[in-house]
């Protein structure tokens, strides 16, 4: 197999071949592109966790299933020579207690204003930090929920439950279409 992956590649010094990622990672990867959410269930054991693990290095590697070696750096990497530096996955456990202050916006004190006794701010959780970073130029974000039937998932989510439905969202040029809906967080002003 490595053999034939060498002499076929055509730069010198460059090699190119599968990953072991599997058929079904692949599958998963592109149905997840598509569809925008995805939701794996089965019973306890049956690897669903390993399948996303092969389904976020696929992600994190720019959707490229390949293993590249170069004679150069002796080092082996994924992809292409070029990085998928702007892929960035966020993987959550959901559990009885995982609440909305974690996963969406919660509330912290502020030790560095000198002038008050005591300053509470907002804090993005993992799902608005994700979020904020997809809407960059360029950039893309995958999170993945394990356990989800784990937790209370309405009070986790809250309002943006609503939203979880890609055609509820605005459109892929941040425009409202005639099926958006508008949903505001507490504790953020509207702006």
């Amino acid at each position: 197999f490595l053999r034939n992956a060498i002499t076929a590649s055509p730069e010198v010094g460059m090699y190119v071949f599968s990953a072991r990622i599997s058929g079904d990672a692949e599958k998963i990867y592109r149905q997840l592109l598509a569809h925008n959410n995805l939701l794996m269930y089965g019973p306890p054991g049956t690897g669903k966790t390993t399948l996303m693990q092969e389904v976020v290095e696929i992600f994190e590697n720019g959707g490229v299933s390949k293993l590249c070696f170069d004679e150069t750096s002796k080092a082996p990497s994924f992809g292409s020579m070029e990085s998928a530096a702007h892929s960035k996955t966020s993987w959550v456990t959901f559990h009885q207690s995982y609440s909305y202050d974690e996963f969406i916006i919660g509330m912290m004190t502020d030790h560095s204003s000198s002038d008050k006794l005591l300053d509470i701010r907002p804090v993005q959780g993992k799902f608005l930090e994700l979020s904020e970073y997809a809407r960059e130029e360029g950039h893309r974000a995958l999170l993945v929920i394990d356990e989800l039937n784990r937790a209370n998932v309405s009070r986790v989510f809250g309002e943006l439950i609503t939203v979880v439905e890609p055609g509820k969202r605005l459109d892929a040029n941040g425009n409202k279409t005639a099926n958006t809906v508008a949903v505001q967080l507490p504790y953020i002003k509207p702006g």
